[in-house]
């Protein structure tokens, strides 16, 4: 079941990079519209962003482990529009004792910039 586990890992985190990889081999040598941003769905690059708000409420932020961005629910990630986006997911990390518990969240980020990202709300469940 581990082996199960870290092959879906593997294989979002490959999926994850190839698409990073062809977002940026995409660009047209900074011709890129500086605007852009404002009406593209960014949904994989707020699951990564959300990560960081979440791990800042961890006692161990080092042990977090989140699902990949295709596990579970495909629509873990919702675009609201206004490049507001709202995550519903879990994170598995060590507590105050060093046992790993899951932790179900919702995450309410807003994308202000081509690379900056505002916090609007966690409710950790």
């Amino acid at each position: 079941m581990g082996s199960k586990i870290l092959v879906k890992n593997f294989l979002s985190f490959l999926v994850f990079s190839v698409f990073v990889f062809l977002a940026l081999g995409s660009t047209d040598g900074g011709n890129r519209d500086p605007n852009a941003w404002l009406t593209e769905d960014n949904s994989i690059e707020a699951s990564v962003m959300m990560q960081d708000f979440v791990k800042a409420r961890l006692k161990s932020p080092a042990s977090a482990k989140f699902p990949g961005v295709f596990e579970g629910s495909q629509d873990h990630v919702k675009h609201m529009g206004n490049q507001e986006y709202v995550i519903d997911s879990y994170v598995d990390s060590q507590n105050g004792f060093g046992a790993m518990i899951r932790t179900y969240f919702r995450c309410k980020i807003k994308q202000v910039s081509d690379d900056s990202w505002r916090l609007i709300s966690l409710d950790i469940k």
